[in-house]
């Protein structure tokens, strides 16, 4: 029986330490050998505009995120002037586990995050913030055996009195081609409120990747509209 049961103990260990890491291409749902993904979201009230710049290497995963915010004036054609917020720098992944850093508009580090891949179907963050140095975060991503993030959960932590200080919990929903249509988010502490939001994706490019889509929230008005382009490797 000893015997056995230490097959068992090497056997679960060999396939804890062998779980198949998604590219971050596959946890962004895009398609192709993507270089660069830049989306701008422009929000339905408020004129604060968001852009993101997202670099993959050649591989299909991060290494830099750029964010900035931006103010349109009046239409969206208009020029729009974008100040840099900050950046995510990526490291590269050492036995499934991948480091990286958040930096702030002035270079100074905002957080520091490790990721890890415990199974293929499940990705798990930790986070340490600078900023704010009592608190301690963890989130989980569960995955669907389609590579689709089907639930995020988010958990914001005192490290001196073990409190939860800020808890959700978000479920995705795709359609029969891929695409995710809907996001329910949930605050899960008392009086915590939901958000739902659905997606309704417009138009895509060659390789099938969305380029235009509209938010909708519960009572089916407009939210954000998000454009997004897409640069591949040759």
């Amino acid at each position: 029986m000893k015997y056995y049961l230490l097959f068992l103990f090497v056997w679960f260990g060999y396939n804890q330490s062998q779980a198949q890491v998604l590219t971050d291409w596959q946890m962004e749902n895009v398609k192709g050998k993507v270089k660069t993904l830049t989306s701008i979201d422009y929000p339905s009230e408020g004129k604060e505009v968001k852009k993101q710049i997202v670099h993959f290497n050649e591989r299909g995963f991060f290494t830099l995120k750029e964010i900035y915010i931006g103010v349109q004036e009046e239409e969206k054609t208009s020029s729009i002037v974008y100040t840099k917020i900050g950046e995510l720098q990526f490291f590269e992944y050492q036995n499934n586990i991948r480091h990286s850093l958040s930096l702030n508009a002035n270079g100074t580090k905002a957080t520091e995050i490790v990721q890890q891949w415990p199974t293929t179907n499940t990705c798990e963050f930790t986070y340490t913030y600078f900023n704010k140095p009592k608190n301690k975060g963890s989130m989980q991503l569960l995955f669907t055996p389609q590579a689709q993030v089907k639930e995020i959960h988010l958990i914001i932590m005192n490290k001196e009195d073990g409190n939860i200080e800020f808890e959700t919990k978000s479920l995705h929903q795709y359609d029969a081609k891929g695409y995710e249509i809907q996001f329910k988010q949930q605050t899960l502490q008392p009086y915590g409120d939901t958000q739902l939001l659905t997606f309704k994706n417009k138009a895509f490019d060659y390789q099938g990747n969305i380029v235009e889509k509209e938010v909708f929230d519960e009572y089916n008005q407009t939210y954000s509209t998000t454009f997004f382009e897409y640069e591949y490797y040759k």
